[in-house]
């Protein structure tokens, strides 16, 4: 009866500590896998961010060479402006070229720092882009005006 007692008091010591290693063990796993979806999770973020950018990046380097077309087009119709106005014509037309090239910079040394940084920049870029196409805009139609 004693060794009954001894072999089943035995039996539960060895499980109970078989079973506390194991749940290190499958912490450990657990963990392994959480760290290894994290970074794939990561990963899939920065393709993503990689394709919206280089999208991005080709939309709006399109809008600045049609801006460059369109502030060639406005220096070609300078002939057409009053003498009187050409001064201002020729600083508006260069202000406007400035503007675009600024762009281009801005766009070529962006970075990516965090999601709410890169919202924020594509929020104002657009906003500026829209800007300078309207300027361009109205300078045409001041010019034909003229």
């Amino acid at each position: 009866m004693k060794t009954k007692i001894v072999v089943i008091t035995g039996c539960l010591f060895g499980i109970v500590l078989s079973s506390c290693n194991k749940q290190p063990e499958r912490e450990m796993k657990e963990a392994k896998e959480d760290v290894m979806q994290s970074q794939q999770d990561l990963n899939e973020e920065e393709a993503e961010y990689n394709t919206e950018l280089k999208n991005y990046k080709l939309e709006q380097e399109q809008k600045i060479a049609e801006n460059e077309q369109k502030i060639a087009e406005l220096k070609e119709k300078k002939s057409k402006v009053k003498s009187e106005n050409r001064k201002k014509y020729d600083s508006r037309t260069l202000e406007l070229e400035q503007k675009n090239e600024e762009l281009r910079e801005k766009l070529n040394n962006l970075n990516y720092e965090s999601k709410a940084k890169w919202d924020s920049f594509k929020t104002e870029f657009n906003h500026d882009m829209n800007e300078l196409g309207k300027s361009l805009k109205d300078l045409f139609t001041d010019n034909v005006k003229s």
